[in-house]
């Protein structure tokens, strides 16, 4: 017990001469003075960074680096004191007078060595965060070169704010008919995140030489518009522009401001671009065609919602038109009702001014959106309707053609949809998503060749455009290039403004390879990005394929709550509740459901294969083996070349027991490219896992393919 009380009057004792010396070598005072002068340069360092054009990363670097030198300067403040007579050592606390305190050589070595370590562990540091810092794109940047960025909206009211991207995209439009002048496109310019970039990596990013960026103002029938025109590179301001004029006047500020751009440009703004820049001489119209289009582009913002549509088949890739048409309920939600509220607009405008084509057009492409949504066969009528007014009025019109093209390719018109595609090239050759929907449309055709170099023109066309790579991707994986496909999905996936869709992509495309464990991981990414009706879904077949029915039973119907409207699932659903023990009556519900959708999907495209190749699964696991034989070859008449047309043709044989038939479809399915990883893991084979024929089928495929 004495022992003890020693041990702690010691500890005190230690403890209260310690707090002593610190007061005493003024530690504290020191420490505190440290703190608050680098509180004070980060701040400044905060502000004045992006000013001078100092990278994002050195404001890390530099906290580090605070955080570094503390100790340093903790421990210099106890063994050395700042006097009259310069720094000299802190005397002991039971020194003698005329003890010598100045500083030896080895003092100033400690502090050099101490100086020196902090130097480079802040060099290493630096070296890591540049490595780590998003890079900049690394493109040539031409002198004749710009990209308009969104406006500011300076006004009160939050209803315009549609003026600040509505007036930039119509200048953007101008100078794209400026001879000699490159200039970004609009997704590359509008989508960018600018929060932590300054001039110069703007221009770099875009790959630009200037940018133009600007405020509005709108007071009841006024505009207050500021132009700025900036040289990226050598970051200062090449003009500014103001405007204070009546609403009806924007048409002549569009063209003021092209104009000027062009004059410092020393280029020509052709005469014939302010003739087609015009599309309305009535403001009111042209003010809701601006909101509408506002919208439809709101509704349109998660590429992975928006196109996942265009991956390529039902369980595992789920890309075929009829999920576009079904829709995803949870992303479709707020894209719907963006897409209603633009063919609203748009009927107000083309009701203020019917001769006004784009409008019409807009419409139109609004509809379609809202139909791919939430399906109504109505909506397609309408917007059929309201894409041939607008070209009645102005035949020339590629946006109009393009719609068109759009609302043929999705109902099965293919050969006229690429007739409208082409109608629009020939209007304007650099019209990215006119190549993209003619590569899409040549690819129904089975023109491979074509179509693939049409979207690969898209690209090239707009290369920050992530809708080209979704599609492009969709194609690959479609035509058993998984490999390549997980590639495209892999860049997809690095994008800050991917979301969710290229994770998915890229779990399906590591499904198909056999790689599952590298696909479970992407797809649980999506979960945590997106928990659609989709993600719940691809992750149930993990676990399906891995024999986990009870855990797939679970995951299919999180996505049946989801999607209720996607036959898919409700088949999913039926698989894996027929795997599990006393599943069997349930899951027949499920078919049964399944089937009842895809019915109703039949009837607004009676030739698409993947809708047809569903239907006869889902009645040859009802039973209805006559049924289903005839979806099955209805969907092999429309592809014939279809890997899962052959899949599921098997199993619909093995379910009516002719098991040579089955064999058969299995060797076709095979043959053209359907992965031999995923058959031999398949529960839905299992019976034949002893059949001789069947593993020496597998056996042969798997040698073929080096596997």
């Amino acid at each position: 017990m004495t022992e003890s009380n020693g041990t702690e009057r010691a500890i005190n004792h230690s403890f209260q001469h310690f707090w002593h010396e610190l007061r005493r070598r003024r530690v504290l005072h020191a420490v505190g003075l440290y703190l608050a002068g680098c509180w004070v340069l980060l701040q400044v360092f905060d502000i004045a960074a992006p000013e001078v054009g100092m990278p994002p990363w050195t404001m890390a670097l530099l906290v580090w680096a605070v955080i570094l030198l503390l100790p340093v300067a903790t421990a210099i403040s106890w063994f050395y004191d700042i006097t009259p007579d310069g720094i000299m050592r802190t005397p002991p606390a039971a020194s003698r007078k005329g003890q010598d305190l100045s500083l030896h050589l080895r003092d100033y070595l400690v502090i050099v060595v101490l100086i020196v370590f902090v130097i480079a562990m802040v060099a290493s540091l630096a070296g890591l965060l540049r490595s780590d810092a998003p890079p900049l794109v690394d493109r040539a940047v031409p002198d004749h070169s710009i990209a308009v960025l969104p406006f500011a909206n300076l006004g009160d009211r939050t209803e315009n704010e549609h003026l600040a991207t509505g007036l930039p995209e119509d200048i953007l439009h101008r100078l794209a008919a400026v001879e000699g002048l490159q200039v970004a496109s609009r997704t590359a310019a509008f989508e960018l995140d600018r929060r932590d970039l300054n001039i110069g990596q703007i221009g770099q990013r875009l790959g630009v030489r200037y940018v133009l960026e600007g405020s509005v103002r709108r007071q009841d029938k006024r505009l207050r518009i500021v132009a700025q025109l900036i040289d990226t590179v050598e970051g200062f301001h090449v003009t500014s522009l103001s405007y204070d004029r009546e609403m009806r006047d924007l048409f002549g500020i569009y063209d003021e401001i092209a104009g000027a751009v062009a004059e410092e440009l020393q280029l020509t703004l052709a005469p014939e671009s302010r003739r087609a820049a015009v599309p309305t001489e009535d403001i009111q119209a042209y003010d809701y065609f601006l909101q509408a289009r506002s919208m439809l582009e709101t509704g349109k913002q998660d590429y992975g919602a928006y196109l996942r549509s265009q991956a390529s088949e039902e369980r595992v890739a789920q890309a075929n038109s009829q999920f576009e048409q079904a829709g995803d309920l949870l992303s479709a939600s707020v894209g719907a009702e963006s897409a209603a509220n633009a063919a609203r607009f748009f009927a107000s405008a083309s009701d203020q001014d019917p001769e006004f084509a784009a409008a019409w057009a807009g419409q139109c492409q609004a509809l379609m959106d809202w139909h791919y949504y939430q399906p109504d066969a109505r909506k397609l009528e309408r917007a059929e309707a309201s894409c041939r007014r607008a070209l009645a009025l102005d035949p020339d019109l590629v946006a109009g053609r393009v719609a068109l093209g759009d609302l043929y390719r999705k109902t099965g018109w293919t050969e006229r949809a690429i007739d409208e595609y082409r109608a629009a090239l020939r209007g304007d050759r650099n019209r990215a998503d006119a190549w993209l929907g003619l590569g899409e449309a040549l690819a129904v055709l089975e023109d491979d060749e074509a179509a693939e170099r049409a979207m690969h023109t898209a690209i090239t066309l707009d290369p920050d455009d992530l809708r080209a790579y979704y599609t492009l991707g969709a194609f690959l994986f479609h035509h058993g290039r998984y490999a390549d496909a997980a590639s495209v999905y892999r860049q997809l996936a690095r994008h800050p403004a991917a979301g969710a869709g290229a994770h998915e992509g890229l779990g399906t495309a590591y499904f198909m390879l056999g790689e599952f464990g590298q696909a479970a991981e992407a797809y649980r990414r999506v979960i945590e990005l997106s928990p659609t009706a989709r993600a719940y879904s691809n992750v149930g077949t993990q676990y399906y394929y891995n024999g986990q029915f009870e855990d797939a039973v679970v995951m299919y119907r999180q996505a049946v709550a989801l999607g209720p409207t996607h036959p898919v699932w409700w088949g999913n659903l039926g698989d894996a509740l027929r795997a599990t023990d006393g599943g069997w009556e349930t899951a027949l519900d499920a078919y049964g459901k399944a089937a009842e959708l895809a019915a109703e999907l039949l009837r607004v495209n009676p030739d698409e294969a993947g809708n047809l190749t569903n239907l006869g699964h889902f009645h040859a696991r009802l039973g209805n083996d006559v049924e289903a034989m005839r979806y099955l070859e209805r969907a092999r008449a429309v592809a014939p070349h279809d890997i899962y047309v052959e899949y599921y043709a098997a199993l619909a044989h093995l379910e009516a027991g002719r098991q040579e038939d089955a064999l058969e479809a299995i060797r076709r399915s095979l043959e053209r490219g359907y992965p031999v990883t995923l058959l031999r893991k398949d529960p839905q084979f299992a019976a034949l896992g002893r059949n001789d024929a069947f593993r020496s089928l597998i056996a042969e495929s798997a040698g073929a393919r080096g596997y």
